[in-house]
């Protein structure tokens, strides 16, 4: 039985090493009071969500930069 918490099934994964998660770092941010106040009121998890966002961020520009060369 495939565990309903993996994203996908075990036969799409090259290996077990694709299943790790990247390497978490403690940081101070500053970030303005009203966006992180609206980030909290989501609930439990906010820094996750912060997280996550960032990264799809990192994914576009990345893929932009790769497909033009540079930012635009």
């Amino acid at each position: 039985m495939i565990s309903p918490s993996l994203p996908y099934p075990l036969w799409v994964v090259d290996s077990i090493a694709d299943l790790r998660l990247p390497e978490k770092k403690s940081v101070t941010i500053r970030l303005d009071a009203d966006v992180l106040e609206w980030f909290k009121k989501q609930g439990k998890g906010y820094q996750a969500r912060i997280n996550k966002l960032l990264r799809s961020y990192m994914e576009i520009h990345a893929k932009l930069i790769n497909s033009f060369g540079a930012y635009l």
